[in-house]
């Protein structure tokens, strides 16, 4: 397994997976939100173990979610690397 995202596999879902892999506590999401109507800004920030591992503001919920993941996917391999099921 690589630091990428080859497949379809939602970044949400292998940060998940990555973290069950080396039996550590499931990602938790913090959501805020700014602006009204179609100004909003969703920003998303990734915790795992209470420290902060990833950060992202869209002006979509989803994107913001995925993207933050992505970057807590990208520093949690870095410092962990691959598992085993």
């Amino acid at each position: 397994m690589s630091a990428n995202n080859n497949n379809s596999t939602p970044f949400v879902v292998q940060l998940n997976n990555l973290c069950q892999g080396h039996n550590i506590t499931k990602p938790a999401y913090e959501e805020s939100t700014t602006g009204s109507g179609h100004q909003q800004q969703h920003t998303v920030i990734v915790y795992i173990e209470g420290i902060e591992y990833g950060r992202h503001t869209a002006s979509k919920k989803k994107e913001a979610k995925e993207q933050a993941a992505k970057s807590a996917y990208e520093d949690a391999f870095k410092k962990w690397g691959a598992y085993n099921l």
